[in-house]
């Protein structure tokens, strides 16, 4: 990979998701996706409020989903498909939160289980929007919606390796 500078960097993310539209399955939620400036920059992925799953009359305002550095470029198509597995992973979250025995307290898969860090049901919000994106990252974030032979294939024509 070739090095550019990170207000480069930056420029070319931001071009490359101007034009994506993202939606929260709850309407009530507006998604908030800004490339911030900085060594290197940074995605942020929020929300102007989000809802509780388990108590829905209470919501916070905004709602920080992940912030993650933007380590390199790998061009607008293969970035778009990465934010898109990204958010993809960050719905899966959302979703083990909604699957629950006789309650809404008690989750079957719980993505905020402890250990937090390694906990496998968290994976697709992990995964899909690490702290820092690199190639690697960016292929865990493609498992999450595709096979590892289609994203080996995705890169490879992107012209990474992994």
């Amino acid at each position: 990979m070739a090095s550019i500078s990170t207000t480069d960097l930056a420029i070319q993310w931001r071009a490359a998701l101007a034009d994506v539209v993202v939606r929260h399955p709850d309407r009530r939620s507006t998604p908030i996706i800004e490339v911030q400036d900085g060594d290197p920059p940074r995605l942020y992925v929020g929300l102007d409020r989000a809802w509780c799953t388990s108590d829905p009359e209470k919501s916070r305002a905004p709602f920080a989903i992940s912030t993650v550095e933007l380590a390199f470029f790998p061009g607008r198509d293969l970035a778009r498909a990465w934010f898109t597995a990204a958010w993809v992973g960050y719905l899966q979250h959302e979703a083990l939160e909604l699957v629950t025995v006789g309650d809404l307290q008690t989750k079957i898969l719980d993505p905020h289980a402890e250990p937090y860090p390694l906990n496998p049901y968290n994976r697709g919000l992990r995964d899909g929007l690490p702290v820092r994106l690199t190639p690697q990252s960016m292929y865990d974030a493609l498992r999450i919606v595709m096979s590892g032979p289609e994203a080996t294939g995705m890169m490879r024509r992107a012209g990474l390796e992994i």
